[in-house]
């Protein structure tokens, strides 16, 4: 119902707990009026005996019947809408409250119903009157705190959401975050009950990164709640209970996490990563280091020294071929380092 807290990081902190002490004040009147009127004759002669309700029915009898008497004839016809508005500000105060749409919308119905029967029905019979009041007042306070919690205000931040297998996503925190309205900044929590105590950036090397600020689309910072520990692990100040770890809605990431040892109770404070990673590695670079290593392969030695194989001898070996003359420095030379006789046209036969 309305009445029910809304799970860990689903609630504003500091103002979300005041919905329990109203919510069960509210029900016990109701319910001891209830019990007090059950089987009581319509005109109730105790209350009609009260000098408070008589001094408000002269009251009224008096406004209808002077300068404002056309006034509160149109405020009287508008009775039909405000049985409308009420029971559309129940079934908006649970859904917002952390029953979400489905949940909303049935108790907008009921209430919806409830408030069509009641309406008519209590301009007649005191019994009823005397029910509504208490009705109309605890709605006008659900109205209230709803606008004063700002929930209604879904631009001003975005909640980070566990969506299972399709992965992490963001959303507008109209859908069960919260924001401090106070301060401007944006907070961070999830809906399955798990808080976002710390955000732990990296560089495309994996190297942890330090006095990170995060910013949404908007140009807001992006801060966190007040950690599991911050509460209990608190110190005193002058007389006042401050956290280890102060302003988490204005620190850069990662911020210090305070560590409580669940033996002896005592709470530290730690900084660091606590945790190593691995940065996966993308197909495409997967396949571009390689080439990039093969620098070996540019440098071939044995394939550049080679050339002189392919030239240097036929060069002198197709010279003869050509019918060219040679001179008897470039006759080749046999193993021995002796000329042929026949290699030197034109000399003496030694005789």
């Amino acid at each position: 119902d309305g009445c029910r807290r809304r799970a860990p990081g689903r609630h504003r902190a500091g103002r979300g707990e005041f919905w329990w002490p109203a919510c069960v004040v509210a029900l016990a009147v109701e319910a001891a009026n209830a019990l007090w009127l059950r089987g009581r004759e319509p005109g109730v002669p105790e209350i009609a005996a009260l000098s408070i309700p008589r001094r408000v029915k002269a009251l009224g009898e008096s406004a209808r019947a002077g300068r404002w008497a056309e006034a509160v004839r149109f405020v009287t016809g508008l009775r039909s809408a405000w049985w409308v508005a009420r029971a559309a500000v129940v079934g908006l105060a649970v859904g917002v409250l952390g029953g979400g749409a489905v949940w909303g919308v049935v108790a907008g119905v009921a209430a919806l119903s409830g408030s069509l029967w009641l309406g008519p029905r209590s301009t007649g019979d005191r019994r009823l009157l005397w029910a509504a009041i208490p009705v109309n007042l605890l709605v006008v306070g659900l109205g209230i705190g709803v606008v004063w919690s700002g929930e209604l205000s879904p631009d001003d931040h975005y909640v980070y959401r566990e969506s299972g297998s399709s992965g992490p996503a963001y959303y507008p925190s109209g859908s069960g975050g919260y924001g401090d309205s106070d301060t401007g900044e944006v907070l961070m929590t999830t809906t399955s009950g798990r808080r976002v105590e710390n955000i732990y950036p990296f560089d495309s090397q994996g190297r942890p990164l330090k006095d990170v600020l995060l910013f949404d689309q908007n140009g807001k910072q992006l801060g966190l709640a007040p950690g599991e520990y911050d509460a209990v692990c608190a110190r005193i100040n002058d007389g006042k209970s401050v956290p280890l770890v102060e302003s988490r809605t204005r620190l850069p990431f990662p911020q210090p996490r305070v560590v409580r040892d669940p033996t002896t109770g005592q709470c530290r404070v730690e900084t660091g990563v606590p945790f190593t990673i691995a940065i996966p590695v993308q197909s495409g670079q997967a396949t571009s280091a390689p080439q990039t290593g093969q620098a070996p392969q540019s440098t071939q030695g044995p394939q550049s020294t080679q050339a002189p194989q392919s030239t240097a001898p036929p060069a002198a070996s197709s010279a003869p071929q050509s019918g060219q003359p040679t001179s008897p420095t470039t006759a080749p030379v046999s193993p021995l380092g002796e000329a042929p006789p026949a290699a030197t046209p034109g000399a003496p036969n030694g005789s």
